[in-house]
């Protein structure tokens, strides 16, 4: 998060780049909330199934899965045999 922070504010005009970050943050807090608010429904969801131990077991489990498939996913959409190129973002792109 260290790059892309600095990377989103660079890649838009000084007028639009406040307007960016700020969407940025919102979507970036809004992504964690919702994660974590899914992890403890599926730690509650098991639980009674499970046990307390097991169900954050297989939560943690499945975090991990999922965190392995979305850097799958994003290894083979980019690297040096990607063909897509990065667009210029318009004014309203950021909405």
């Amino acid at each position: 998060m260290s790059v892309t922070h600095p990377l989103v504010g660079q890649r838009f005009a000084g007028a639009q780049a406040g307007r960016a970050l700020a969407w940025f943050n919102l979507l970036l807090f809004a992504g964690v909330f919702f994660w974590q608010w899914g992890f403890g429904l599926v730690i509650a969801w098991l639980q009674p199934v499970l046990g307390v131990a097991d169900a954050y077991r297989l939560a943690m489990l499945m975090l991990a899965l999922l965190s392995a498939l979305g850097y799958l996913v994003f290894m083979s959409r980019s690297g040096p045999g990607s063909r897509s190129q990065p667009r210029r973002p318009s004014a309203f792109s950021i909405f």
